[in-house]
C-alpha cells in the first residue's frame, strides 16, 4: 500500500478541533486547500512540515462582525485579520454592505457608507453580490463572507427617501434580496444605517421572510425605539424573527447607553425567554467596553443621502437643530480615530471635548463640524461600557466572538488588532472566565454554524485547510487606543485555504482569500 503524501503537515501540536471538547495531540495533513489527514502521520511524505511546539492547533478564527468591505481590497494593512488568527471575516453588517446596491445609487451609497468604512477612493464597479465577490476573489489574505444590508435594498429602490414603502417597491427588495441569496449572502443585516431606521417593522418582516426561506440568518444591530423601555430593541428584532420564521443574531451585544450599563443580564434575559419559547437566536460580542464607529448626523438628517446631509449641514437653522440633538442625546466621551484631511489631523487622539475646548465649540458643535470638513468620512472610538457586563455577555451560551473591526485612523479602535488574542489570552489564560476549548469554539465552529458555512470552522477530514497555530501561554493583546497597530504575540502560523499566510508572526504576502458563500438551502414554508 502506498504511503499517503501531503502538501503540508502540521505536527507536535494539541488539536483543539472547534467543538469544544479537549485538546488532543495529532498530526494534521493537508493536500491543496484542505484537511485530508488526522492523526499519527509520523511516517507519512510530505512537501513541508510545520512542527507545532506544543502549542495549539485550531481552525482558524471566524470573525461575524468584520467592517472591511473596502478594507480587505484597500487598506494599508488589510492583513491585521491573519495576524490575530482570522481566516474569515464576514462583512456587510448594520445594515450596509458592499452589494448589491442599483448602480444609480452606487456613488451616493459609497459615500453615505463612509461612516461604517471610513474615507476611501475605492469605485464601486459591482452591483451585484457575484461582482463584489470577484473583486474579492484572490486579493486578499482572508476568506470573506458577506450580509446583505438592509439599507442597500431600500437605497437601491428608494433612494434616501423616508415614508411607507408601497407593494411594488416592497417587492423589488424582496427580488434583490433573493438573488443576493442566491450568490452566497449568509443573511440580512439591519438596524443602523438610515433605511433601516426609516423601515417599519411590518416591511423589515416582508425582507427577512425571503432570507428565511433560503436558509439565512437576520442579523440585527438593534436599532433605537423612543422609549423608557430599553430592551424593545431586542424584543422588535427577536419579534421579526418570530414572524419572518428565520433565526435572529445581535450583530454586537453590548450594553451601549449610559441607561444600559449595568443591565447585561437584562439583556441576557431576552434571549433566554426566546430561547425557551423556540427562537433560535444569538449574539456575538468584542472583549472591550468602548465601542465605535462613524460620526453621522441623526437619522432625520440623513433623507436624501450625502449631498443632502452636507447641504443640510451648511444651512444654519439646521445645523442649529442637528447640533441641538446632538449636544442633547450624545452623552458619552468619544474621540477621533481618523480624519481625511491633513488640515484636522490634529484631532486624531483627542476627544470630542478637548477638541471643543480648543475650538470653543459644543460637542454637537465639533461633530457637525468635523461631519462636514471630512466630508463624512470622520472614525471615532466611544467610551461607554461596563467590564461586568462584557464577562456576562462573553459566558452566555448564545455568545461567540466577534471583532467589529474598523479599517481608518492612526487612533482606530484596537479591537482590530487584538480582539482575538485578547479573549485567548487575558480572558481565557489570565482571568480564567472561559475554557480554552470553548473559547476556540466561539471563535470557529459556532460562527460556521450560525452563518450556514459548512466547510470552515473545524479541525475535521474533509474540511477548508484554515488553521491557526497559536501558543496558550503567550498570546495576547498588544493594541492599545493610545497606539492600536500592534500585532499579538504568540500567533505561530497561519494558513488560508492551505497556503502559511503567517509563519513566526510574520506575513508571507499571500493572497488566497476568496468569498465564502452561504451553504445553498431553500426551506418550505
Amino acid at each position: 500500500m502506498m504511503a499517503a503524501h501531503f502538501d503540508l503537515i502540521i505536527e507536535n501540536g494539541r488539536v483543539v478541533d472547534g467543538t469544544g471538547n479537549p485538546w488532543y495531540r495529532a498530526q494534521v495533513g493537508i493536500t491543496g486547500d484542505r484537511i485530508t489527514a488526522i492523526g499519527d502521520l509520523r511516517d507519512a511524505a510530505a512537501e513541508r512540515r510545520i512542527d507545532a511546539h506544543d502549542h495549539i492547533v485550531a481552525p482558524g478564527f471566524i470573525d461575524p462582525l468584520h467592517n472591511g468591505e473596502v478594507g480587505v481590497l484597500s487598506s494599508p494593512d488589510p492583513h491585521f485579520a491573519v495576524h490575530q488568527g482570522v481566516t474569515t471575516v464576514i462583512v456587510g453588517n448594520c445594515g450596509v454592505s458592499a452589494a448589491p446596491i442599483a448602480p444609480a445609487q452606487r456613488e451616493a451609497f459609497r459615500h453615505h457608507s463612509f461612516f461604517k468604512t471610513g474615507s476611501h477612493n475605492v469605485p464601486w464597479t459591482w452591483s451585484t453580490l457575484a461582482e463584489y465577490f470577484d473583486h474579492v476573489s484572490g486579493a486578499t489574505s482572508v476568506n470573506v463572507a458577506s450580509m446583505i444590508g438592509f439599507d442597500n435594498l431600500w437605497v437601491s429602490v428608494k433612494g434616501y427617501t423616508p415614508g411607507p414603502a408601497i407593494p411594488q417597491e416592497l417587492d423589488q427588495m424582496k427580488t434583490m434580496a433573493a438573488q443576493a441569496m442566491d450568490d452566497g449572502a449568509v443573511g440580512l443585516s439591519h438596524g443602523a444605517g438610515a433605511a433601516s431606521l426609516w423601515s417599519t417593522h411590518a416591511e423589515v418582516v416582508e425582507v427577512a421572510q425571503v432570507i428565511g426561506t433560503k436558509g439565512g440568518v437576520y442579523c440585527a444591530h438593534g436599532r433605537g425605539i423612543e422609549g423608557d423601555d430599553l430592551l424593545s430593541p431586542y424584543r422588535e428584532s427577536i419579534a421579526v424573527g418570530v414572524e419572518a420564521n428565520v433565526p435572529v443574531h445581535f450583530l454586537h451585544f453590548r450594553t451601549g447607553d449610559l441607561r444600559q450599563l449595568g443591565k447585561a443580564r437584562e439583556m441576557m434575559s431576552v434571549v433566554d425567554e426566546a430561547r425557551v419559547a423556540g427562537q433560535d437566536v444569538t449574539v456575538a460580542s468584542y472583549p472591550y467596553t468602548p465601542g465605535g464607529g462613524g460620526l453621522r448626523v441623526p437619522a432625520w438628517a440623513e433623507e436624501g443621502g450625502p449631498e443632502a446631509i452636507l447641504a443640510r449641514l451648511r444651512d444654519p437653522e439646521i445645523r442649529t437643530k442637528i447640533v441641538a440633538d446632538w449636544d442633547r442625546l450624545w452623552n458619552w466621551e468619544s474621540r477621533i480615530a481618523s480624519t481625511t484631511t491633513a488640515k484636522n489631523r490634529w484631532c486624531e487622539g483627542k476627544t470630542l471635548k478637548e477638541i471643543g475646548a480648543v475650538t470653543g465649540k459644543s460637542v454637537g458643535e465639533v461633530i457637525c463640524w468635523l461631519i462636514e470638513e471630512e466630508n463624512l468620512g470622520v472614525e471615532a472610538t466611544h467610551y461607554l461600557g461596563d467590564e461586568d457586563d462584557v464577562r456576562l455577555i462573553m459566558t452566555h451560551p448564545a455568545h461567540m466572538a466577534c471583532s467589529d473591526a474598523q479599517y481608518s485612523g492612526d487612533f482606530l479602535h484596537p479591537r482590530a488588532y487584538g480582539s482575538y488574542p485578547r479573549y485567548l489570552g487575558h480572558y481565557v489564560r489570565e482571568l480564567g472566565i472561559l475554557r480554552l476549548e470553548d473559547c476556540v469554539r466561539r471563535m470557529t465552529a459556532f460562527p460556521a454554524q450560525r452563518m450556514g458555512l459548512d466547510d470552515r470552522g473545524l479541525i475535521k477530514v474533509g474540511m477548508a485547510a484554515d488553521v491557526v497555530v497559536f501558543d496558550a501561554d503567550t498570546i495576547i493583546d498588544r493594541a492599545t487606543y493610545e497606539s492600536p497597530r500592534h500585532y499579538p504575540p504568540g500567533i505561530d502560523a497561519v494558513l488560508v485555504n492551505g497556503t502559511v499566510v503567517v509563519e513566526a508572526g510574520a506575513y508571507s504576502g499571500l493572497t488566497p482569500g476568496r468569498p465564502v458563500r452561504r451553504r445553498r438551502l431553500e426551506l418550505t414554508r
